[in-house]
């Protein structure tokens, strides 16, 4: 029976959200694997990525308000801080530090 409402509340969500929600995780996906590449490559010096969390905190992030509600991410939110504004330019830049 969960199962029922669970598809139906999934039947809800328009392609418009659903395309969204998988372009920020697939960016922030693609953004870990570039700053391990540049950690390798001794560019950056701290590195911990949030593989396998992109589904959740983009989860969260959809139920959020930037500029209301408050928040304190952590090294593996790539996805909440993508889908809340932030920029892949601001996170390469916070990660080599300038």
């Amino acid at each position: 029976m969960a199962t029922t409402t669970h598809l139906q509340q999934a039947s809800k969500l328009s392609s418009e959200l659903v395309i969204g929600a998988y372009r920020a995780m697939y960016l922030s996906r693609k953004l870990d694997d570039k700053e391990i590449q540049l950690k390798r490559q001794n560019r950056v010096y701290f590195q911990i990525n949030g593989v396998g969390h992109e589904a959740l905190n983009l989860a969260a992030a959809l139920h959020l308000r930037p500029g209301y509600d408050w928040f304190y991410p952590y090294y593996r939110d790539r996805a909440l801080c993508l889908q809340l504004g932030l920029t892949p330019l601001d996170m390469l830049l916070q990660s080599v530090g300038a």
